[in-house]
Order: C-alpha cells, then sequence, then structure tokens
C-alpha cells in the first residue's frame, strides 16, 4: 500500500513498475514476502531481488520495498 500511494503521488501506477528490490532481516520471511510481490505484481511482473540483510536502519522494520517505475 505505501508503494503504490508512493507511485500514485509521482503519477504512477502498479502497472508501470518495472523493476523492484525488496530487503528482509529474516530469511524465513522470503515465502512471505515473495508471495505478496506476486500477488501485488502478478499482472507486471518487474525485474525483482530479493536480498537479505543484517539489519534496516530502524530495528523495528522487517521489509523494505524499493520500487522503479516508468512511463510509456
Amino acid at each position: 500500500a505505501i508503494v503504490e500511494g508512493a507511485l500514485g503521488e509521482a503519477g504512477f501506477a502498479l502497472d508501470e513498475v518495472v523493476r523492484t528490490r525488496m530487503y528482509i532481516v529474516d530469511p524465513s520471511d522470503a515465502d512471505a514476502v515473495a508471495a505478496v510481490h506476486g500477488e501485488v505484481f502478478k499482472h507486471v511482473r518487474p525485474a525483482a531481488t530479493l536480498v537479505v540483510v543484517a539489519r534496516l536502519i530502524t530495528p523495528s522494520l522487517l521489509v523494505e520495498v524499493e520500487a522503479e517505475a516508468r512511463k510509456g
């Protein structure tokens, strides 16, 4: 929802996303994160990367998602 809102504020839609990067701190979350990504982007199929990191800047965060979109 956060990504979709940010895209909307910039004049983009989910179907204009061409690349995503997902950062997770717990490898056991990989399947759940990938499943949600697959559901949200099932018709778009952007290039996607899932990376396990030691931690995110705010310790309470478990997942961070980056999305790149392109018009046309």
